[in-house]
Parts: structure tokens; C-alpha cells; sequence
């Protein structure tokens, strides 16, 4: 067990959460036709992030917004995209920095930047 997040702790919290939503899902558990649980262990050893961190720093003001990396780094070519970057952390944010990066990134190449 690392972090204390072994095998029969992950599949506690699955059940308890398929649980839980069976009370507004009726039958899910026998709709379920894969299920696959994860644990921050699994985040770093997929992505790398210290400790599974799956929304970059943390979400409080200090750490959000403008507060996160800048997209254009100061090495000339180098430019950021993902959760550490706003407009934030998860899965839609990350989504949406790498769009805003790629933008960027082709505004300079049409502009010969």
C-alpha cells in the first residue's frame, strides 16, 4: 500500500459511489458495462504530477488564474498548455488551455513571429 491507497480501499470508495448513485440511477450497477477506478497513484504514474495531483496546483485564489504559468515561458519557442496553466485545473480546463495555447501558437506562426 503507497499513500494508502491500496487495492481494497480504491474498490471501497467505487462501491460506495456506484452506491450512491443508484439512488438516482436505478439499476446502474447492472448498466455498468466497464468500470475502471484510478487513485492519485495512478494519475502519476500516467502523467508524471507529483503526489497525482489531477488539477495542478491547488484551487484557491492565490493559485488561480493569473496566478497559474503563463502559456508563452521565457524560453524563446517554449510555450505551456494543461492543468498548472489557466484558465485551470481538470479535465475541460486543461482541454481548453491546450486550445488557447495552439491558438496562440498559430496567430504567431501566420504573423511570422
Amino acid at each position: 500500500m503507497v499513500g494508502g491507497w491500496d487495492e481494497g480501499v480504491k474498490k471501497e470508495l467505487a462501491e460506495r459511489l456506484i452506491s450512491q448513485a443508484e439512488e438516482m440511477v436505478p439499476d446502474l450497477r447492472q448498466r455498468i458495462a466497464l468500470q475502471v477506478s484510478s487513485t492519485p497513484i495512478t494519475i502519476e504514474r500516467m502523467t508524471g504530477n507529483r503526489w497525482g495531483a489531477a488539477y495542478g496546483w491547488a484551487q484557491i485564489p492565490r493559485q488561480a488564474g493569473i496566478y497559474r504559468l503563463n502559456r508563452v515561458s521565457p524560453i524563446e519557442g517554449l510555450y505551456l498548455a494543461g492543468h498548472w496553466t489557466a484558465p485551470g485545473g481538470g479535465v475541460a480546463a486543461a482541454m481548453a488551455s491546450g486550445k488557447i495555447t495552439a491558438d496562440l501558437i498559430g496567430q504567431r506562426l501566420m504573423e511570422g513571429r
